[in-house]
């Protein structure tokens, strides 16, 4: 989903492994072949994405340099970062190598870059963890936590961390429990003819919506496995493939009016109940490339449109 300045994927734990070789050494195989070893916990962190900011700050640890993201492609800063980063040096994304270089970082988080910035990261000479995951775009924040564990040498705060973010999404899940089984689309109409709309159930993204239960309609699942593509991309006459019993959309101001008079719109099973939800840009951002405190953060923000939902009779 195009709503932020970097999009990445997830993956199973399993996807990133590290081992113990000697001297105490921490080597850590990626799902891309490469391979770093870390001789030490290393002190000096540059998290290039706003998920990998919050979730080395559950960690304890200030990164020296950060970007957000979220800032960059919304023109909000993520609250949930907000007076956390102490006096960590905010990134810009036109000056990112020299940046970088300066701050003599130990180890670098960089999620979606490529190209020419990527070669950059990689030739200062330090461990660049650039995805986790095997293919799909948005990582998973659990994955995320527990490499982050393996290079801290904290696999226990890792657990700890991801057991109390997924105890918060299922307390939700607990109070609607008539969702299981439901189906969600979640998409950005970011043009009056065109939309993008998630369609792999394995994305990180996905996975939020997984936890309380819901399933991504077919006809998404369906787009993506023929595209290969994990945001599938719509023109506005299949507005029908939307049709599910909750809608996450993003759009603006200026295309909402757009939107509703869409062919198809007003048809849909979220539109007639009332089961939509739509996200501003912050929202959209939280849960296109969900972190512990992204969902902590969002959480409070579906219920409404998860009540109706849990609410509406079944089919």
């Amino acid at each position: 989903m195009a709503v932020a300045a970097l999009v990445v994927g997830c993956s199973s734990p399993d996807d990133a492994e590290s081992s113990s070789g000697s001297a105490g050494d921490l080597i850590l195989n990626l799902p891309d072949g490469t391979s770093y070893t870390f001789s030490d916990v290393p002190e000096r962190l540059v998290t290039l994405g706003t998920a990998w900011t919050d979730v080395a700050l559950h960690f304890g640890v200030t990164p020296v340099g950060y970007y957000d993201d979220f800032e960059t492609g919304g023109g909000e800063a993520a609250p949930w970062l907000t007076g956390r980063v102490g006096d960590a040096t905010e990134i810009s994304l036109d000056s990112v190598g020299p940046a970088v270089a300066g701050l003599d970082p130990d180890v670098i988080f960089a999620p979606g870059f490529a190209g020419d910035q990527l070669a950059t990261l990689q030739g200062l000479g330090v461990p660049v963890i650039s995805a986790v995951g095997d293919g799909q775009q948005v990582d998973s924040w659990q994955t995320m936590t527990q490499v982050m564990g393996q290079i801290l040498r904290e696999p226990d705060t890792a657990e700890q961390i991801i057991a109390d973010t997924d105890a918060a999404a299922d307390a939700v899940r607990a109070e609607y429990p008539n969702l299981a089984g439901k189906t969600y689309a979640f998409v950005n109409y970011y043009a009056p003819d065109q939309m993008v709309a998630l369609g792999d159930a394995s994305d990180g993204a996905a996975q939020f919506f997984s936890r309380l239960g819901l399933e991504i309609t077919p006809t998404l699942v369906e787009g993506f496995q023929s595209s290969g593509q994990a945001r599938v991309a719509l023109s506005t006459e299949r507005v029908p493939d939307l049709d599910a019993d909750l809608l996450f959309i993003l759009t603006t101001p200026e295309l909402a009016d757009t939107l509703e008079s869409l062919p198809g719109y007003s048809d849909l099973r979220s539109v007639q109940t009332g089961a939509v939800m739509r996200m501003t840009m912050l929202e959209a951002s939280a849960l296109n490339t969900p972190s512990p405190g992204s969902i902590s953060y969002v959480l409070d923000a579906v219920k409404p449109t998860l009540q109706i939902a849990n609410d509406a009779p079944a089919e």
